[in-house]
């Protein structure tokens, strides 16, 4: 490492992180309970499975964590080429000492018990985040609140008031807005509310937005709107450009209430599942972004936050974010989480868009654990990142930690309102 890129790399290392999307306290697991749960996560699960490992391993019912990481060791060499694989390895080697290139028949029980013995320590949480320097996360609802709730800001799974019908049954969604919902002006009405009490019961900061692929931005007036409702209420089979309607109906509801009350809306982009039952894959659709500049347009004062999947729409969504103010990009999301994906995605954001303008952090941890994992793995990208750019002549040398700043923590804070 030459002296620039070990400058860079220090600045990175040494600036506190936001991390603005995790899933952490889902199904109440703020931090590792065993092994098994920083093993099974489900982008290095991926990876065994392809591996070889037999996917009873992850869904059988009686198999407890001991014997499921037993069974998953013969597969783990094969994963040490692999990008979870590394971040896993780095949160073995920093967080407990393990010494190994991957997990074998004469290690793995050492490393299990080394995890149980800080899965029994009230404080392992916090000292996880202060290692990472990560400061706040933004954490799931979860019924279990944090045990610590300062270093956490809450957002809202809404898929079923953005895009309703599309991630599960349409009646089902309604129902779960509740109230007497007979038309479109009811529709606005009880989203709003929802979105309300969201805020004001649990202090939400974002709703979290999975909006399919398959989906196309297209505005639809509340009299077609209700026609749509009318149609899904009766269960009645509705055609592509339908479901279309009624989701950018509901999602121009939802992003007027969020753009009232200050809540960032999070779209995840380029992840299908191609066939029911089956694996999600990433896949790109220009459609998907193309389509939503009317909606950025008609929502000027809504912050949409923008999470990847795929590599070739980089750029096309950099010019979007420099022209839309209301559009930021974060992160990497899902199989977009590799080193040369990082890199593009920070290339084309450092040289594209103004150092206020995005985030570059975000985990999808189920764990803290991984929160470590992911950051360590960011912070590499970046300063590699920054590096080129600085080597190359095109940023000076006294910018590079207010860039660092921004994009790892002043950002976040300023967009989900931390401050």
């Amino acid at each position: 490492m030459n002296e620039t890129a070990r400058y860079v790399s220090d600045v990175v290392h040494d600036t506190p992180a936001i991390d603005v999307h995790s899933h952490q306290g889902t199904r109440g697991i703020w931090q590792a309970r065993n092994l098994w749960d920083i093993l099974s996560y489900h982008w290095l699960a991926a990876d065994l499975r392809c591996a070889g490992c037999p996917a009873e391993v992850f869904t059988s019912r009686e198999m407890d964590p001991r014997e499921r990481v037993r069974r998953t060791v013969p597969y783990s060499a094969s994963c040490r080429n692999t990008v979870n694989h590394w971040c896993f390895i780095n949160i073995c080697r920093d967080l407990y000492g393990f010494q190994g290139r991957y997990l074998d028949a004469g290690n793995w029980e050492e490393l299990y018990e080394a995890v149980a013995e800080k899965a029994a320590d009230p404080e392992w949480e916090r000292q996880v985040l202060s290692r990472a320097g990560v400061k706040r996360v933004s954490a799931a609802q979860s019924e279990d609140p944090p045990r610590f709730p300062e270093h956490y800001f809450m957002y809202d799974s809404a898929e079923y008031l953005f895009c309703p019908g599309f991630q599960g049954d349409t009646q089902a969604c309604l129902r779960r807005m509740g109230g007497a919902i007979s038309d479109a002006g009811s529709l606005r009405e009880s989203i709003h509310r929802n979105v309300r009490g969201l805020l004001a019961d649990r202090s939400v900061r974002a709703l979290h937005v999975w909006a399919p692929l398959t989906w196309t931005y297209s505005a639809a007036d509340p009299g077609q709107a209700t026609l749509l409702l009318h149609k899904a209420q009766a269960s009645a089979r509705m055609t592509q450009q339908e479901l279309d309607e009624l989701a950018s109906y509901t999602a121009d509801c939802t992003a007027e209430v969020c753009g009232e009350l200050g809540i960032v809306i999070q779209l995840f982009f380029g992840s299908v599942q191609m066939e029911e039952g089956g694996p999600y894959v990433s896949m790109c659709r220009p459609e998907w972004l193309r389509a939503l500049v009317p909606f950025l347009s008609r929502h000027p004062q809504t912050s949409i936050d923008l999470f990847m999947a795929t590599r070739p729409v980089s750029h096309e969504a950099a010019v979007l974010a420099r022209n839309y103010p209301n559009l930021w990009l974060s992160g990497a999301w899902w199989q977009g989480f590799t080193p040369t994906t990082l890199s593009t995605f920070f290339r084309d954001r450092l040289e594209m868009l103004p150092m206020n303008k995005w985030n570059a952090f975000f985990s999808d941890a189920y764990c803290v654990e991984w929160v470590h994992g992911k950051v360590t793995l960011t912070r590499n990208r970046l300063a590699a990142a920054l590096s080129g750019v600085l080597e190359e002549g095109l940023l000076d040398r006294d910018s590079v930690p207010d860039v660092v700043r921004a994009v790892m923590h002043d950002n976040a804070v300023r967009l989900y309102g931390l401050g």
